[in-house]
């Protein structure tokens, strides 16, 4: 007990610490980026919901030049990326957010399916066991891989 209370209070300083180079006036600005970066992400999703690919991509950049480490704004880039048939552009987007958010279950889904659609079905599948032991409980990946192992019957069986 005694050691939980030490490692606290040890955190507490710390964290007080890191927060010693900033002014008041720092603060609320770091504060503002977040929140614009913030507004571009939402402005960026609601663009992108009603087709307008372009600017909502424009909004996205923004948003991820100002707060890099956002992985929703890299996933939105690699649908609008989809949407728009740049798959290579995608890919490396959804790349970029799942390294951001290792346990993203719908990033993992999109990449599959512009895998399968490039005829990778070995990492498609990897990402897809991947996706279904994060979240097993939703269908979609379980119903591209059982899609998969079909077509992969129907392949074996036709030669």
């Amino acid at each position: 007990m005694f050691r939980i209370v030490w490692a606290i209070i040890i955190v507490m300083i710390v964290i007080s610490l890191s927060l010693l180079p900033f002014t008041g006036r720092e603060l609320e600005e770091k504060r503002d980026w977040i929140t614009a970066s913030e507004l571009l992400f939402e402005e960026g999703v609601h663009l992108y919901k009603t087709g307008l690919y372009h600017s909502a991509l424009t909004k996205l950049d923004s948003s991820i030049l100002i707060q890099p480490f956002y992985s929703p704004a890299y996933y939105y880039q690699g649908l609008i990326y989809t949407e728009s048939g740049n798959p290579d552009s995608a890919l490396t987007s959804f790349k970029r957010a799942l390294t951001l958010d290792p346990e993203s279950y719908l990033v993992r889904i999109e990449m599959a399916k512009l895998l399968l659609d490039k005829k990778d079905k070995r990492e498609a599948k990897r990402l897809l066991i991947e996706a279904n032991r994060i979240n097993p409980y939703r269908g979609e990946a379980s119903k591209l891989l059982n899609n998969l192992k079909l077509n992969e019957l129907k392949l074996k069986e036709s030669k």
